[in-house]
């Protein structure tokens, strides 16, 4: 388990700059040299350090962990390789896409040691960097500028044709109802099922885009905020609201809070 752990726990925590631009005519078998401020640590751990002036090589890959002042660890890269990444979309063909490869060795003060774990990097982005700490505030706000862009970009349209003049009082189910319906004859009936954050994050976009975006559009939707805030939200409003927050663990799992005429 400790092994486990500490295998994925290493974090790629700067990237190089420009190494599409750099790289772009090169093979995987050539040596080249550039300049870079790349750096790797393990998780809990600060790199306060910045080599503003490394260089690598393409080959052979190589990345040596060093203590830092009993700050954590750190890596200076000596010797990299550039791969090309295979192409999976057909609109990427005309673009070329490269990834960092190398190897680790970390050995840690209770004897367990970590080899050959391989980690790619692929460069899309360059100068982008992962603090050391981050406030609760600006990873909600982070979220919050990712749920919206994800919101305003125009999605495909999965559904089937619609249906013209449905008949009144029918069981007629949703699209949106039919994503998450449990078969009856499941012997889960009833219950929900977890999800990881990341899953319900676009899944929960996706909703807002398609079938809630007017609402998106007038302000009625708030974006991501806690119990707390919610509550808030119902004393600031002298009149009576309803108040839908959706779940963050559960797929189509709402929670309703009402403020009626009396304040409570």
């Amino acid at each position: 388990m400790a092994h486990y752990f500490l295998y994925y726990s290493v974090i790629v925590s700067r990237q190089p700059p420009s190494v599409i631009v750099k790289c772009g005519e090169a093979e995987n078998h050539r040596r080249s040299r550039f300049w870079f401020n790349t750096e790797i640590r393990t998780l809990r751990t600060f790199a306060p350090f910045r080599f503003e002036s490394e260089e690598f090589c393409i080959e052979p890959p190589a990345a040596v962990f060093q203590k830092k002042d009993t700050r954590g660890l750190r890596a200076k890269f000596d010797d990299m390789r550039v791969a090309k990444k295979v192409q999976l979309r057909r609109d990427s063909v005309a673009s070329k896409r490269y990834c960092l490869c190398y190897s680790i060795r970390l050995k840690t003060n209770c004897g367990l040691e970590l080899v050959g774990k391989k980690v790619r990097l692929t460069v899309r982005h360059p100068l982008s960097d992962i603090p050391s700490h981050v406030a609760c505030t600006e990873m909600a706000d982070a979220l919050e500028m990712k749920f919206q862009a994800i919101v305003e970009t125009p999605q495909k349209n999965t559904d089937g044709p619609a249906v013209v003049q449905p008949r009144m009082f029918t069981m007629q189910v949703l699209p949106v109802a039919e994503e998450y319906q449990l078969r009856k004859n499941s012997t889960t009936e009833g219950e929900w099922k977890l999800v990881p954050f990341f899953d319900w994050f676009f899944k929960l976009a996706e909703i807002v885009n398609k079938y809630l975006y007017s609402m998106w559009y007038d302000g009625l939707v708030f974006g991501f905020c806690s119990k707390e805030d919610s509550e808030n939200l119902l004393r600031c409003i002298p009149r009576s609201v309803l108040l839908v927050r959706f779940s963050d663990i559960e797929y189509a799992k709402i929670k309703i809070s009402v403020k009626d005429r009396n304040g409570g």
